[in-house]
């Protein structure tokens, strides 16, 4: 099993603590996360993965503009194309992926 699911919580758990005990906005709160995992966010891995589709998804839900992330939603997917997902990930971890993803390019395609 790979860390998708760990790194999925660090990136929800930085997300909601900087809303909730620094009183960021959906969108400053999604921009801090990408800076404070910049140096994962320079790999092509599942962690990398992990992140972008966590954070993205957060910020897809509650953001009220999104043209603020268009460089990281299309490092996400550039990544999810390259990566070898099916011998990455265990098949409860590529179902949790593409519902983010699915959800992810449905609200940038708005």
């Amino acid at each position: 099993m790979s860390e998708f699911f760990e790194y999925k919580f660090l990136a929800m758990e930085n997300y909601y603590n900087y809303i909730c005990n620094e009183n960021l906005t959906f969108t400053q709160s999604g921009k801090r996360c990408f800076l404070d995992f910049t140096l994962i966010l320079t790999e092509q891995s599942i962690k990398t993965l992990a992140i972008y589709s966590t954070i993205l998804t957060q910020v897809s839900k509650y953001a009220e503009n999104l043209n603020n992330f268009y460089e990281e939603y299309s490092k996400l997917n550039e990544i999810y194309t390259v990566l070898p997902i099916d011998e990455l990930l265990s098949e409860n971890e590529k179902g949790y992926l593409k519902d983010d993803i699915d959800f992810i390019r449905y609200k940038f395609k708005l």
